[in-house]
């Protein structure tokens, strides 16, 4: 039976519920809005669970680096978020916004490398 195979049954059911939102017309669009707001903050949520259950398992680590290591790597970490949080203020501006965006967010991954890297090493 075709409805046995779970792919075509899930394929079903996502045309399904994208037809019903297409048929709703702007209340399927506000519905929509909604639910990716609430989508993005489970996600903001569960980076939050996660970046604090990394923080605890290297509390120690963390402590011994040295202020400049633990700066960078706090910075990068605070600088993503922001970044993150603020997506939809750089995303509809303009390409150059746009560019800015993806440099400051390569430049603060870059700098969470580094302190990872930097904590990685002994220092003597």
């Amino acid at each position: 039976m075709i409805l046995r195979n779970p792919l075509v049954r899930n394929l079903g059911i996502v045309a399904l519920v994208a037809a019903g939102l297409t048929a709703l017309g702007q209340a399927g669009s506000d519905i929509t809005g909604a639910l990716f707001l609430v989508l993005r903050i489970v996600f903001l949520v569960v980076l939050a669970g996660l970046a604090l259950s990394i923080w605890r398992q290297n509390r120690g680590t963390f402590g011994l680096m040295p202020l400049r290591s633990r700066a960078m790597l706090y910075g990068s970490v605070i600088g993503i978020v922001l970044l993150v949080v603020t997506a939809d203020l750089w995303a509809g501006s303009s390409p150059l916004a746009a560019l800015i965006f993806f440099a400051a967010l390569g430049g603060c991954a870059y700098l969470l490398y580094r302190g990872w890297q930097d904590s990685r090493r002994y220092y003597y």
